[in-house]
């Protein structure tokens, strides 16, 4: 009927806290009530809407008489009553406080496994590389072309590098955008030792300080990135193992290099996409698109079957 169906949809389920929230009012039901009883417009002669209009007065005259379930709420404190929007306020106060106790956890969750990884790899607690710098590039205009004597970049390098965070995604593993593998202070006090570039954009490498690992890869729909995961894979563990940090940065940090990182873990460490991809997501913004991450679920099927047949066979 249209009463229940016009019901069903104001009606929002919790899944937080398992309750119906209902938003609509008991004027919204009498209004489908009078609807539901409204005369017809298209009548043939005066005696047949005559009587219709007879019959249409002893129905609504009876529903008056014996209110419905939904009125009845409505006079025993029902939807609209200072008790019902009290009850309101407390589902939605405990569906909230559900939901930080929830982010509580995973937070706690995620920083214990970091705590672990640190743990088994003591030489991640380095404090940076800061001695190593020679202030070459204290007096430089453009950080990504530094023997220019001006910057053509849309936002000046100088400007742009002094508000650099850089985010460690999983131990031993920054994620940034283009600007950030330019602040080459910022990086050595982080004690970065490598770089994996997938801007597909130039600028200065400073080899002096760090390894470099140059890919281009482009935003397109039909772009294999999973071609390169073997190689990327193999810098980033040898990485790890020497003891030292990688930073993998794209153009914006939150497409092409967060895949990247997502294909290390699901091949190195092990861990599903989904929890891959919920671990880095509380540290990093993430906006992978569709066509990679498609490429990484096929990836991580691979490597699934690959470890069901291992542990067959064993």
């Amino acid at each position: 009927m249209k009463k229940s169906q016009n019901f069903d949809k104001n009606q929002d389920y919790n899944q937080s806290s398992k309750y119906y929230v209902i938003r609509n009012t008991g004027k919204e039901e009498e209004q489908y009530n009078e609807d539901d009883n409204q005369i017809p417009q298209t009548v043939t002669s005066v005696q047949s809407q005559k009587k219709i209009q007879q019959r249409s007065q002893k129905s609504f005259n009876q529903i008056s008489k014996k209110p419905s379930s939904s009125n009845n709420k409505e006079q025993q404190g029902g939807l609209d009553s200072p008790t019902s929007q009290e009850s309101r306020r407390l589902l939605q106060r405990e569906s909230s406080s559900q939901l930080q106790s929830r982010n509580t956890q995973r937070e706690a969750l995620s920083n214990s496994h970091f705590d672990l990884q640190r743990e088994s790899n003591p030489q991640l607690l380095g404090e940076g590389r800061i001695g190593e710098y020679g202030e070459e590039e204290e007096n430089i205009t453009c950080a990504r072309f530094p023997h220019l004597s001006f910057c053509a970049c849309e936002i000046q390098c100088q400007t742009a590098i002094k508000e650099i965070q850089l985010l460690e995604v999983y131990p031993g593993i920054y994620l940034g955008n283009f600007t950030h593998g330019l602040g080459i202070k910022k990086l050595l006090l982080k004690g970065v030792t490598h770089i994996l570039n997938v801007t597909a954009q130039e600028y200065k490498k400073r080899t002096k300080y760090f390894k470099y690992l140059n890919i281009d890869v482009y935003n397109k729909s039909d772009e294999d990135i999973k071609k390169h995961f073997r190689i990327t894979n193999r810098f980033i563990k040898d990485c790890i193992i020497s003891g030292g940090k990688v930073f993998i940065h794209d153009l914006n940090g939150i497409n092409i290099g967060p895949c990247f990182c997502l294909a290390y873990l699901i091949n190195n460490e092990k861990i599903p996409l989904k929890t891959g991809f919920d671990l880095m997501k509380e540290r990093q913004q993430l906006q992978i698109t569709p066509n990679f991450f498609k490429q990484l679920e096929r990836y991580d099927l691979e490597k699934l079957a690959l470890v069901t047949v291992k542990k067959k066979n064993d």
